[in-house]
């Protein structure tokens, strides 16, 4: 989820850009409570994007 934010940044959808990144993000800090050692990267990396 977090990488199809980027592109569809790059191709000008900010707004379905930022949406796609929040639902990643919120998605991966559920999973990073439930199994931090597997999920935390994906939530830092989904924070960065």
């Amino acid at each position: 989820m977090d990488n199809y934010s980027v592109r569809l940044s790059e191709v000008g959808q900010r707004e379905e850009a930022l949406a796609a990144s929040e639902e990643a993000v919120t998605s991966y800090r559920r999973q990073a409570l439930a199994n931090p050692a597997l999920y935390e990267r994906y939530l830092a990396r989904s924070l960065s994007n």
